[in-house]
């Protein structure tokens, strides 16, 4: 069957696309999420150097800052982010699975 990119008219107004754009649906959502995932790599860039360059001035302008006792050492800080961020892909697994499981439970195979 051709692939087509035209749209059909519901019965209540709406248009959805032909049987056969599925192809092209899919290239636009990957293109999309690329262009997403671009856009949030190119802030958290931003960010970084903004703070890197902020942390270099005010390390020169107060060199004798003392860390005050209850902030937590470096190595603790990133165990505690590896733990949570170990724990939220797990839990990000399980929910895709439970997603999957769930339509394949409601939506019929053809």
């Amino acid at each position: 069957m051709p692939e087509t990119t035209s749209a059909q008219t519901t019965s209540a107004g709406s248009t959805r696309p032909k049987v056969g754009s599925a192809t092209k649906t899919a290239e636009f959502s990957a293109a999309v999420r690329d262009e997403i995932i671009a856009s949030v790599k190119q802030a958290q860039k931003f960010t970084l150097d903004a703070v890197t360059t902020w942390a270099d001035v005010v390390g020169k302008v107060v060199p004798e800052l003392e860390v005050p006792a209850y902030v937590p050492e470096r190595s603790a800080v990133l165990e505690s982010l590896g733990t949570a961020y170990e724990m939220a892909e797990e839990l990000w697994a399980s929910q895709r699975k439970f997603a999957i499981d769930l339509v394949s439970a409601l939506v019929p195979a053809r």
